[in-house]
């Protein structure tokens, strides 16, 4: 009976064990995938925050990586030495606005989660950013303790909206682009949301469907998805444009891309297949449609507008 005891405890342990992790420098395999960053409460990181739910490292098995702090994206490779836990995040942005390289020294890894100390994160905001509007640069106060947990939802490598090829939206412009180039952008865009939803179609009704890591002018509803109004947007995701003008542009031509009868998947319970099966139509649409001829019709009837209004008699000025 004793025995039958000591066999049912160390069963007991060994599951125990197994649930929860003892914390550990992680391993090469442990820290490919997307993760989410926060500040850690410690007393280095009082007066710091970070934007919650918004920054993110992906951390690709080929080496590669692509990484948002709000809002400044940046992309590259990275390299970890086990035996030390220092992870290095090489830039390979033809202009860096801030570090080339990014070094983290890991501990504590365990269930999904792990920390991470830099240096020099708190002095990021006093840096003079060339770059006019200040349009890329980061945003607010960052801490030098920070917790990387990963997402419940990870993607492989062909499906993965968080690779550079599905992330070129995010690359901040150094011309005023012209309505193809924008239409590019939007398109890229698009299809990422879309890969994002796609991931979370077999996961549990109790996951949370997020898209936090990625700003948009959409608003995401049980019955579809809407474009919100163009006073609405949030201001990250009109940073990622050159200018006014192309933001501007942009909201118009998604307007455009929204002229379509979609066609609604048969179980429109499923958000996620919901959002991902319209952002791909939306997407498709913008494609073979020449939205930027329908943009400079509405550009040349506004602008003759303009001018009528303005050659009527006591005509008031008119705003642009």
């Amino acid at each position: 009976m004793k025995a039958l005891q000591i066999a049912v405890f160390s069963l007991f342990a060994l599951v125990f064990a197994s649930c929860k992790q003892m914390p550990h420098i992680p391993s090469h395999e442990e820290l490919v995938g997307l993760w989410s960053i926060s500040s850690a409460k410690s007393a280095h990181n009082e007066g710091y925050r970070l934007a919650e739910q918004v920054a993110y490292f992906n951390l690709r098995a080929d080496g590669s990586y692509t990484g948002y702090l709000p809002d400044y994206f940046d992309y590259g490779h990275w390299k970890y030495r086990n035996e030390s836990g220092i992870l290095t995040l090489t830039s390979e942005r033809p202009i860096t606005l801030y570090n080339k390289k990014w070094v983290f020294e890991v501990s504590n890894y365990a269930n999904n989660l792990f920390n991470a100390h830099i240096t020099g994160f708190n002095n990021l905001l006093d840096q003079r950013i060339p770059n006019d509007a200040n349009r890329e640069r980061i945003t607010f106060r960052m801490a030098n303790d920070l917790v990387f947990q990963k997402e419940k939802v990870q993607y492989d490598a062909q499906h993965d909206p968080y690779s550079l090829a599905n992330s070129r939206w995010r690359l901040h412009p150094d011309h005023e682009e012209s309505c193809a180039e924008i239409k590019e952008r939007i398109i890229n865009h698009l299809n990422h949301l879309a890969l994002i939803f796609e991931g979370y179609k077999n996961h549990k009704d109790d996951d949370v469907i997020q898209a936090d890591h990625s700003p948009n002018p959409f608003i995401m509803a049980v019955n579809g998805v809407q474009l919100q109004s163009y006073a609405s947007i949030s201001q990250s995701y009109n940073n990622t444009f050159f200018n006014r003008a192309n933001e501007y542009e942009a909201y118009h031509l998604l307007e455009n891309s929204f002229g379509f009868q979609p066609i609604f998947p048969k179980d429109r319970n499923d958000y996620a297949a919901l959002w991902a099966t319209l952002f791909y139509q939306t997407a498709e649409n913008a494609r073979k449609t020449d939205i930027c001829a329908e943009f400079d019709k509405r550009v040349q009837k506004y602008k003759a507008d303009s001018t009528a209004k303005a050659s009527a008699p006591n005509a008031e000025p008119v705003m642009p």
